[in-house]
């Protein structure tokens, strides 16, 4: 994958204009497009780069650390390393971003294995959806398991099944370093691992 090459992410459509290879800073940057009433991806993390977004065109919803923040055109946002955050867009038009990891070390070939997925990509999303209601539920909360595990459902099914969620979760446990879920490291280890290991047809994904 380099420069120009195109990728789904969640709900995103991403251009890379600069392939961390190609920089001394191994910076990856690519221009985002956001369809409207989507969420790029559920609540995740980055342990190993920081994140920045700046808007082009329409109203970027972003939550970490505990806050909402609308960022409209001209303005921008980061987040640290190891931060929790959602990218969101609410609004009824699209949104247009320029989207910066670094040093992402590691994300290029996260990113190449996620353009490969295809649909089963949307995997991710059910396990980010699924750690958030363990992470709930371990800290008291009385989150809904019939509204939680819905959103699971829904994001399986639109992956393309089982199948495709283990494909999802074996590419998340290769690179846990990467790009991560909310839930407790051993909670989320153990999740990983039971879902690579599902006992399904691998090619129908």
């Amino acid at each position: 994958m380099c420069s120009g090459d195109v990728f789904r992410m969640g709900s995103g459509t991403y251009r890379i204009t600069q392939h961390p290879k190609d920089n001394s800073e191994h910076r990856l940057r690519a221009e985002v497009t956001l369809i409207p009433s989507s969420t790029s991806l559920p609540n995740h993390c980055h342990p190993a780069c920081e994140e920045t977004c700046a808007v082009k065109k329409g109203k970027l919803h972003v939550t970490f650390e505990e806050r909402e923040i609308t960022i409209g055109e001209g303005e921008s946002y980061t987040v640290p390393r190891g931060v929790g955050h959602v990218v969101r867009n609410p609004t009824n038009d699209t949104v247009e971003f320029t989207w910066t990891s670094a040093p992402a070390l590691g994300l290029d070939e996260l990113v190449e294995k996620t353009s490969a997925l295809g649909r089963a990509a949307a995997g991710f999303n059910a396990i980010f959806y699924l750690e958030e209601y363990l992470l709930d539920s371990l800290a008291g909360k009385t989150t809904s398991a019939r509204d939680a595990l819905s959103q699971v459902g829904e994001t399986i099914d639109m992956a393309g099944g089982l199948a495709a969620l283990s494909a999802a979760a074996r590419v998340l446990a290769e690179h846990k370093t990467v790009m991560a879920g909310m839930a407790p490291v051993a909670v989320r280890e153990q999740l990983l691992d039971m879902l690579a290991s599902l006992p399904v047809d691998q090619s129908k994904t």
